[in-house]
Formats: structure tokens, C-alpha cells, sequence
């Protein structure tokens, strides 16, 4: 995706020794050239990066530049499937006043870091060769799409002023201040690559908190997109669990720092506390959607608590990080048998809610834990989008990141930090923030702050120290700070509780 946080300079990029680099698909995955009736999948692909107001607009694009030249683009234009067949990539080694010309080369959101655009330029490269074409190629692109920049680079490509290629080549400032920006970006991103950080900000910190909206039952609601505008496209977070499945149409989902795009087929799971954003880029989509408070779904203890509360760690985990521990898909792709499953089911659910039988609730209660156990059962199956490999290692980081909760337990009056914690733990800050919410229900910071404040409880009843000493023992090195979190958490100052507590002994 473009990153349209910067300003937008178009460049031209040459590579006047055209090599074909050693840079094969993953696993799974396959070109296929163009035929018609691929116009819908390459109009698919451009939408999911372009910013188009009408999805004609798609279609005028590829008329314009490829015209009717049908015999030329079965040999020119290169599509990559996934697993399931569905093209999610394409480029094409075009022509333009004479010149070869690398053209229109895109990749879905969701599937980059996985090298399928650095194998698609390379077979594009390949064409060149087998088609005898002579002379240097050319392309074209803008500063905010700096990541796609870094990858034609590492392909041959180098900065050109495009002078003769291109109808309005930059002048020598702007060409200068263009390329500046595009360095001094890729640097950036390539440092955050190498510490694992991902491309922007996460957690909930200037995102909004959306309310349940649970007004039927307290416990869930179940509700269908149909069309862009119903999905909250803003940054938010909520105090419960979402799954989605898309039955039609194509749905943007952009989660802890990445952006994915769902297809037929798949399913995300997002926990509470965690942010995102969605869009439907389609009138004729259709997204179940099953929204659910964990703790009320289990309150009666249908089955073991802690079990279930560690399936859907697993699944959530899973979805949202095994891109970057395998290089696979962040969100989940069912097996034939696991969609027609989960497709009967969310539609039985969405039923079920709708007409509000009597036991109604009784029956979502005991469907959302067969939701998530056909989740979980379906993440087990050995598959290229898992590798039997993901629970593993959730396992070991949960039990990491457990040891850390345990540390935080006995040491909260010391100067803790989410940096030291990291590092005791061993684990990055970005998985250790995740798991820490999905064991406490709470971030880092918070719980610290519960246990330092809970002990303070303890000692404001039980001694006579003074706030300024109890205050600085639990962890709190300002008495205005100590002060301030203990009214902000318990509703009234730390001199007010210990006023009631001897007023009132026995509460």
C-alpha cells in the first residue's frame, strides 16, 4: 500500500543490463499469464492498491494501457496465484514509444515481506529474454510507494531523471528532493524490518474505543457488511472479541501495523484491547460478523475456562503474527470442509440471533465455542498457512511471557520497564504486548500499576507510614504521581481510603 503520509513525486527508474535474478515464489504459489477473462482479477488487484472512487474506473485503466492487444498480453502479462487459485499479484513487461517499459507491478495487501514481488519482477525479467527484447526497460512510480522502490533497486533499477520517457520528467530540484525522500524512507523502513517493529504504531494509543453495542443479549451480537460505510474505518479498539468470515466480496482489514486483504474464504479473529480499522471495497460484499464478551460466553463454565481462554490466544496469535514468524497469511484460510462448516455455522448463528427464539442465548452460547474449536481445529491441520508449527510457538512464548508476569508479581516496587521486560522475557515488544494483554486482560503498564496500588491498599490499612513512605515502597517515586493513579484507579485520593478505612474497619 501506498504510504500516503509523505508527499507524492513521480519517478522513473531504468536498469540498462537487464539480469534475471534468482528469486523463486514460495511454496505454493504459481504464475499464470493473462487469458480473458482475467481483466476482473487484475482490476481486483489494482483496486486493493489504488485509490479508485468508482470500480469502473479499474477497467478504464486496463483498456488504456493495453488496449485490445490480446495475443501480446498472453505473453507479457503475469499474474501469481495463491493456494486457492486467486491471483494476488501482477505486472506486466509492457511497451511504450519504443521503449520496454516494467509496468503496473502490484502485489494485494497482506502478502507482502514474502518475496512474491522481488520473484514477479524477476520472471518479468525472464520474459525479456524469452520474448528477444533488446535495449533497457523503464518504469515508473512515486515516492509513496518507497517499499516497492527498494524492491526494483535490489532488481537492477536505478533513479533516472526520464527524460524522453516519460511525457513530464522532474527538474533537477524536485528530482533531488524526490529521491531524499524515498532514501531516507527506505532507511527507516529497513531498520524497523531488522528489529521486527512493524511499519507504524501499535496498540491502542490514539485509537477510539467503539462500544459493544450489545443491546439484545449482553453476551454477543451477530450482524452482516454488506456495503463500504457499515465497517468502522477509523482507527479503534473494542473490550471484546470479533470474528469475521467473508462470504462475499472483499473486505481491508488493517491490524497491528499491517494491512490484509480478505477474501472468500477467510477469517480474522481480533481479541479486545487490540486496534484496527476496516473497509469494504465492494457494494455486492458480505461479511458475518460475531462480536463476543469471552467472559460471559464462559460464564457458566460449558466447558473449561482456561482451556478456551487459551484456544483463542492460540488463534488470535496465530492470525495476526504467523506472517512474521513463517512467512505465511495473518489471517486464516478455512480447508474446503472447514468453509462449508463455518459457513453453516455463522449463518445458523446469525439466525438464531435474528429471530431471538426462546434459549436463544442458551444456543449462541454453546455455537461460539464450536466457532472457535472448529477455529482451532482447523489451525491444527498441517497446511502451508500453518505448518503444524504456530501453537508451538505461541506455547513458548506464552510461557515467556508468563515468567515475566510472575517477575512483575514479586518485583512491582522496583523501576520496571516494558524495554526490560522485553528483555528478560526474550521476546519482542510487539509479541510481548500481545500476549501480556491476552494473559492479564490488561497492558503492561496498567497492571503494574493495579499491583503497585493494590499493595499501597494494604499498607495504607495496616501501618502508619506516612503516603510519602508507602508511595515511594510500592513503587511510586512522586508522591503527586503515587496520588494521582491511586484517585484515577480507585476513585478517591490515598489520604481519603485510609480516612475510611479506620472509620470503617471491618469493609
Amino acid at each position: 500500500m501506498p504510504d500516503r503520509s509523505i508527499p507524492e513525486y513521480p519517478l522513473v527508474m531504468v536498469c540498462r543490463n537487464p539480469q534475471v535474478l534468482p528469486a523463486p515464489l514460495p511454496d505454493g504459489y504459481t504464475y499464470e499469464f493473462y487469458k480473458p477473462g482475467l481483466e476482473d482479477a487484475w482490476c481486483q488487484i489494482q483496486r486493493s492498491v489504488r485509490d479508485f472512487t468508482d470500480p469502473d474506473q479499474a477497467r478504464e485503466l486496463f483498456r488504456t494501457e493495453f488496449g485490445n492487444e490480446t495475443d501480446l498480453l498472453s505473453k507479457r502479462l503475469l499474474f501469481v496465484c495463491d493456494r486457492r487459485h486467486r491471483a494476488i499479484a501482477s505486472g506486466a513487461l509492457w511497451h511504450k514509444n519504443g521503449y520496454n517499459r516494467l509496468h503496473m507491478v502490484a502485489v494485494v495487501p497482506g502478502m507482502h515481506h514474502r518475496g512474491i514481488g522481488m520473484a514477479l519482477v524477476s520472471k518479468l525479467m525472464s520474459i525479456y529474454y524469452e520474448e528477444q527484447c533488446e535495449g533497457p526497460i523503464y518504469l515508473t512510480t512515486d515516492t509513496r510507494g518507497y517499499r516497492a522502490v527498494n524492491i526494483f533497486r535490489k532488481c537492477g533499477f536505478q533513479p533516472d531523471p526520464g527524460n524522453g520517457l516519460v511525457d513530464k520528467p522532474l527538474d533537477r530540484e524536485a528530482y533531488v528532493k524526490a529521491w531524499r525522500i524515498v532514501d531516507n524512507k527506505v532507511k527507516d523502513y529497513e531498520k524497523r524490518r531488522k528489529r521486527n517493529e512493524p511499519d507504524t504504531v501499535t496498540g491502542t494509543a490514539g485509537a477510539m474505543e467503539v462500544d459493544s453495542g450489545f443491546n439484545k443479549t449482553k453476551m454477543c451480537k451477530l450482524s452482516t457488511l454488506t456495503k463500504p460505510g457499515q465497517a468502522v474505518s477509523a482507527f479503534h479498539y473494542h473490550q471484546y472479541s470479533q470474528i469475521w468470515y467473508v462470504t462475499q466480496g472483499i473486505c481491508i482489514h488493517k491490524v497491528e501495523g499491517q494491512t490484509y486483504t480478505m477474501q472468500v474464504g477467510d477469517a480474522f479473529f481480533i481479541p479486545p484491547k487490540v486496534a484496527h480499522s476496516t473497509e469494504l471495497t465492494e457494494e455486492d460484499s458480505n461479511i458475518i460478523c460475531c462480536e463476543f464478551d469471552l467472559e460471559s460466553v464462559l460464564q457458566h463454565n460449558v466447558v473449561p475456562y482456561d482451556k478456551i481462554k487459551e484456544i483463542t490466544g492460540n488463534i488470535s496469535f496465530s492470525m495476526l503474527f504467523q506472517k512474521e514468524l513463517f512467512s505465511t497469511r495473518p489471517q486464516f484460510s478455512f480447508t474446503k470442509e472447514g468453509q462449508k462448516q463455518m459457513e453453516r455455522l455463522m449463518n445458523t448463528m446469525l439466525e438464531e440471533y435474528n429471530r431471538g427464539d426462546q434459549y436463544y442465548e442458551d444456543f449462541l452460547q454453546l455455537q461460539i465455542l464450536q466457532l472457535l474449536l472448529i477455529i482451532a481445529r482447523e489451525m491444527q491441520k498441517p497446511s502451508p498457512d500453518n505448518g503444524g508449527k504456530s501453537s508451538l510457538v505461541f506455547d513458548k512464548y506464552r510461557e515467556m511471557v508468563a515468567g515475566a508476569v510472575a517477575y512483575i508479581d514479586v518485583n512491582f516496587d522496583k523501576p520496571l520497564t516494558l524495554d526490560g521486560m522485553c528483555r528478560i522475557s526474550m521476546v519482542s515488544k510487539t509479541y510481548f504486548c500481545y500476549i501480556f494483554k491476552i494473559l492479564t486482560g490488561k497492558t503492561f503498564v496498567e497492571y503494574l500499576m493495579e499491583k503497585r496500588i493494590d499493595r499501597s491498599m494494604t499498607l495504607l490499612r495496616e501501618t502508619d507510614d506516612s503516603i510519602i513512605e508507602i508511595g515511594h515502597a510500592v513503587g511510586f517515586h512522586e508522591p503527586t504521581h503515587f496520588s494521582r493513579t491511586f484517585k484515577k484507579l480507585r476513585g478517591i485520593s490515598p489520604r481519603e481510603f485510609r480516612n475510611n478505612a479506620i472509620m470503617n474497619p471491618q469493609e
